[in-house]
Order: C-alpha cells, then structure tokens, then sequence
C-alpha cells in the first residue's frame, strides 16, 4: 500500500485560510456510486475510479472554491476511461471523501498518495500542478484537457477539515432543489423545460414535495380584494390563481372526497363514518347522521404503492386518527379517514392521519413527506366565526395563512432552484350561495417558483383538476372523474 501523504493546505499559496489536512479513517464519505455537485466551480465525485483520474498525481493538487449551497444527489455516470483489471493492479480500499461547507465560504481539497500504479495524468495550466476536471474553465483559466489514459488504482486516502465549523447542509433526496436551476434527470414521461424544470407532456412540473391547505366555504369574489384577507391577496398577486375553480358538489364534504379519490360517491351531506348507511332520506342538507365510509381507492393507496411518503394534518386532531368530532375540530374535513382501509387500519391510521400542531412543524423540518394535506380547524378555516357573534371568519383564515404558510415557504424547495409547491384550495363558494340555488368561484392560489408571478388562469378547474395535477406531478395513474379532468397546465413558466 502507498503511504499516506500528510499536508497542511493551511501552508499552501493556493489555499489560505484552508485548513484542510489528509486524515485517514474519516467516515461519512458519500457512497462511491453517487456523484456530488459542490458547487458549479467545485468537484465532481462520481466513482472510486473516476477520483482517481480526476486527483492524478501523487503530489500536485488544486483547491477548488466552493460556495455553501445545498449538495443534490445525481445518478452515477459511466466512466469513460477503461479500468484495467490486470492482476498488477493493486485492491486498495475505496476512496474516502468528505467535504465541509463553511458558513460563508468553503474550500475543497484534493490530495493524493503516491501510487505504485495509478492515473496518468495531463496538465494543460503550464504551471506544474495537476488541474481537476470539473467540466468547466479551472481556477487559472486554463481549459481542461480532452481525455485521460492509462491504467486505473485507486489511492487510499480520505480527506478532512481540521477544524470544521458546522455539517453540510445535506437535504434530502426527494426534497432537492434542481441542479444550479436545471432539470437534473427527469423521471420518466417528463422532459426539461426552458425554464429548467421537468414537466410531463400536460406541461405538469415533476414537483419534489406537495401541501395542499384546505380552506372554507367563501367564494373568490369574497375573498379578492377584501381588506380582511390581506395576506392572501398579496399572495395571488405575487403569484397564481385560478379566477375559475369550482366545487364538485355540496355541501363540503363530497368536494374532500372528490380531492383525494376522483369521486365524491353522490354524498350530498356531512355524514360520519358510524352509523346506519346514508341514503337521501338522511343524507341531505338537513340531515347528516349517517355512515357514508367509502372501501375506494384513493390517494393514499396510490402513494404508498408508489413509495412516496404521505401525511394529513388535522388541527386540534389531538389523537391521531381522530374520528370524534371536537371543539374546533371536525372529521369531515379529514377525508382520508372516510376510507376503511386508513381508518379501520390502526397502525396505518396514525402513521398518516395526525395532529397538526405537534406533528407538521418537526415533519416539515425534516422533509419526511412529499405530500402533505393541511386542515385547520372550524375558526381557522373560514368556516365559523370565532366568537359567532362578532368574528370575522375571513380575517381569522388570513391571520392563520400568514402565521402558518412562511414557515412552509421558507424551505429550500421554494427557494428560486426549488420545485415545491403549495396549493391553497376552498372547498367551495358560500353556503348562502348555493342554497340560493345559484353559484360562484372558489379561490384556489398556486404558490411555487415554478408558476407565472401575478398570474390568474381562466380555464374552468375543479378539484378533480387538482388532484389530476397532483397525480401527473407523481406520475401516477389518474382516479375516477380525474382522469378526464384538465389538468392545470397554464400556471408553470
């Protein structure tokens, strides 16, 4: 084995203020079949092989700036240079490589070990040390050299900071922003956009993670304009809305049911999930003391055979998988738990259907889910007013929009790379509306950097359009009445 060259990059002319040294031993080097984009001027690991040719050399380095961003995580590349697998070759352990991001600036050191056999090498700075191919110009300018021959080796080093200031931030996977604003590898059926994102034939945007806030009964001509709904007017200005979006059904719950499974089942009221079952003697705008449980697929079902991790929030929940109605908090609005196999399910029940207040905020954090479905409470929602007599029940929806939503929007996935979004959705115009026999528009606001800025669509979506949307993002097979349902397309840039 080669020994191990020891270096104090502190001391080196190109790298001050680095404090870099070769260690050995360093664990948390990322898997050697995963290449790290460190920055656009930084390294490229991409296998055992491939970091041999890019270091080249036994004692010529380069220090590479790296700004402090994110790392997202790509599929390998096939090297392009041939390993001989000769018996001269030596099986020296992996490579070992770790990178530390400074607060405001970090650097990236590459060293290497004298090889008995290793990489060839070529240098095109003129200036005697090895450059790293990093596919663009290197620090002195010079263009990197074309190809690389010869026999590969593997040195056996690691690298490490010597006195490291904090962790690079590392999210994960399914929540990464796109590479430097582009698309990355798309999944398949999407294509790359010219605005440097992955969208399917329907011009849906492959989105990293979904939330989807469920608000209440008020129309999109009580809501626009009005001095009480303050912050959500200033959120459609900045960025989309739908001035044409309506219910499926009434009263409320059918629309929740229509959201998550393509159906609302002709429920033509509020009903429960005990009981005898509905019909339209007990099931109408004045009676809703029935059983109107569904056995359907739905969201839920679909996600999870897909892989992808899913949650429902409910405020004042308390108990996850509630199904007792209480104070604040309703189960019609919860519309998984209208499925047998999530309620009936204890153990699948209370990993997906929890509380809000001490569930979201730590699952947000973490980035554990990539689909989201937030329900406030009666006073948060719209729905009531709080106190009755002289509550205003739009003011109490934008105060709790503009307390809850930044939190959401502060994520790197709504940052000008990400591919998050939000929808703010009501689940239909005013009760007084429709029990008038007359109806309106519901609001519905698309918050992304993938939308157009201030624009509102006026195509007719409903929300089996939403939950095409949704299916299309993930690209999973469409449910019921979305499958012919138009999906909102002309909102992305």
């Amino acid at each position: 084995m080669p020994a191990t060259t020891r270096f104090d990059a502190e001391r080196h002319p190109r790298a001050p203020g680095c404090t870099h040294a070769i260690t050995s031993g360093l664990a948390g080097h990322p898997d050697p079949a995963t290449r790290l984009d460190l920055g656009p001027r930084g390294i490229l690991l991409e296998s055992d092989e491939e970091l041999c040719r890019r270091i080249r050399g036994a004692s010529s380095f380069r220090v590479l700036p790296v700004p402090r961003r994110t790392l997202r995580a790509y599929p390998p590349r096939q090297s392009a240079i041939p390993r001989d697998e000769s018996p001269r070759v030596s099986p020296l352990a992996a490579a070992r490589f770790a990178a530390t991001l400074r607060p405001m600036r970090a650097y990236a050191l590459l060293v290497a070990a004298a090889l008995a056999v290793g990489c060839t090498s070529r240098n095109t700075a003129g200036d005697g040390a090895t450059d790293v191919r990093d596919g663009a110009a290197n620090i002195d300018g010079a263009a990197d050299s074309a190809a690389d021959t010869g026999p590969l080796d593997r040195p056996d080093i690691t690298l490490s900071d010597a006195a490291p200031d904090a962790p690079a931030d590392v999210a994960p996977a399914d929540r990464m922003p796109p590479r430097d604003g582009g698309c990355g590898t798309c999944p398949t059926g999407f294509t790359c956009r010219a605005a440097g994102y992955c969208a399917n034939a329907n011009g849906v945007p492959a989105f990293d993670n979904v939330y989807v806030i469920m608000m209440e009964n008020h129309s999109l001509s009580t809501i626009q304009g009005n001095a009480s709904a303050a912050y959500i007017n200033s959120l459609m200005t900045t960025f989309s809305y739908a001035s044409n979006f309506w219910a499926v059904h009434h009263p409320s719950l059918p629309n929740y049911l229509a959201l998550v499974s393509g159906n609302h089942y002709g429920v033509s009221c509020d009903c429960g999930v005990s009981g005898s079952a509905c019909s339209a003697l007990n099931c109408n705008f004045v009676f809703s003391s029935c059983n109107c449980a569904q056995s359907a697929m739905h969201l839920g079902d679909q996600f999870e055979a897909a892989g992808i991790p899913w949650r429902a929030y409910g405020e004042d929940m308390g108990t996850a998988c509630n199904t007792s109605p209480s104070g604040n908090y309703v189960i019609k609005h919860i519309p998984f738990l209208y499925f047998d196999n999530v309620r009936t399910n204890a153990a699948r029940c209370a990993a997906h259907v929890v509380d809000y207040a001490s569930n979201f905020g730590p699952d947000n954090t973490a980035g554990s889910y990539r689909f989201s479905m937030i329900t406030p409470n009666q006073c948060h929602n719209m729905h009531d007013r709080c106190p009755l007599t002289t509550g205003d029940a739009v003011q109490q929806g934008n105060d709790w929009l503009a307390a809850q939503v930044p939190s959401i929007l502060a994520g790197p996935g709504f940052g000008p790379a990400g591919r998050d979004v939000l929808f703010i959705v009501w689940d239909e115009e005013d009760v007084t509306t429709y029990v008038a026999g007359s109806s309106a528009a519901a609001p519905m606001i698309a918050i992304s950097p993938l939308v157009r800025a201030g624009f509102a669509t006026a195509v007719r979506y409903d929300h089996y359009a939403l939950l095409a949307t949704i299916e299309d993002s993930f690209g999973l097979s469409r449910l019921g009445s979305a499958a012919t349902a138009p999906v909102i397309g002309d909102i992305w840039r």
